[in-house]
């Protein structure tokens, strides 16, 4: 793509428009799925030196997964809970680049699951066992 189209622009144009379920990491290409990787490492860490349009890749993409819940107010979001929706994609995220290499501890998240808490599910050592061995 154009590189004089800026980040947020190619987002909106590949992912934004779409509906939320496009935003889940399982549905993301690879090239965004690495950069709102990137990007919620930044926001997580506090990287005061990290790119304002790289950090605010994994916020929109939350905000659009969010987005019919937000319109219609079954949920309401403060920064602290935002926060914590975007530790939980972030989660989803480095989950979703280890199933593409092959490594499957649990199986993509969708709509409904993205940000259950908590996010982090128990592999019981035989089932790591048998992913391992693939």
């Amino acid at each position: 793509m154009n590189n004089s189209i800026s980040l947020g622009s190619q987002l909106a144009h590949e992912v934004l428009h779409n509906p939320p379920s496009a935003a889940l990491p399982s549905n993301l290409a690879d090239r965004w799925l690495d950069t709102a990787l990137l990007g919620a490492e930044r926001l997580v860490q506090a990287d005061k030196e990290a790119d304002p349009e790289l950090v605010r890749i994994p916020v929109n993409l939350v905000l659009h997964l969010l987005s019919e819940e937000l319109r219609s107010g079954t949920i309401s979001m403060s920064d602290d809970k935002l926060f914590d929706y975007l530790g939980l994609y972030r989660i989803e995220l480095a989950m979703e680049k280890l199933r593409r290499w092959g490594v499957v501890l649990a199986p993509a998240a969708d709509k409904t699951t993205i940000f259950d808490s908590p996010k982090v599910k128990k592999i019981s050592k035989k089932t790591f066992r048998r992913t391992a061995k693939r």
